[in-house]
């Protein structure tokens, strides 16, 4: 079995020769090296993770791998998607219905948590 290395908040940040070193990887090892990085996270925070979800395909990668933990430890998943009022109205429909998905799919219950800034980008920049 493979030598776990502890994560820890001291290891979460790569350098951009160790992330040239990753992309080489196989798909197999980045998977391992994201469950690990995961479990780390869970480890930390407990059940105060949360994964930040665009609706977007890398966040859609990155929901799909966490919830996939989430249902082999019996652990819930707490999703933020972030409208700042620039998103199509697809992409907001998508990311709560694939949240959804996924929560069925991995019989797991997610929160899906909208966040809405009191001012849009667009009027943010007219005003400041």
């Amino acid at each position: 079995m493979e030598d776990k290395k502890p994560i820890s908040r001291e290891n979460w940040r790569h350098q951009p020769w160790e992330l040239k070193q990753m992309q080489a990887l196989s798909l197999d090892s980045k998977k391992r090296m994201s469950e690990r990085r995961i479990d780390g996270w869970f480890e930390e925070f407990d059940d105060d993770v949360y994964l930040s979800y665009s609706g977007g395909k890398d966040s859609t990668v990155c929901l799909e791998l966490v919830a996939r933990y989430c249902a082999s430890c019996g652990r819930n998943l707490h999703v933020a998607f972030c409208d700042t009022g620039l998103e199509y109205p697809e992409i907001r429909e998508f990311a709560e219905h694939n949240t959804n998905r996924v929560a069925e799919r991995y019989g797991i219950d997610i929160s899906f948590d909208r966040l809405r800034p009191d001012m849009n980008l667009k009027n943010a920049n007219r005003y400041f």
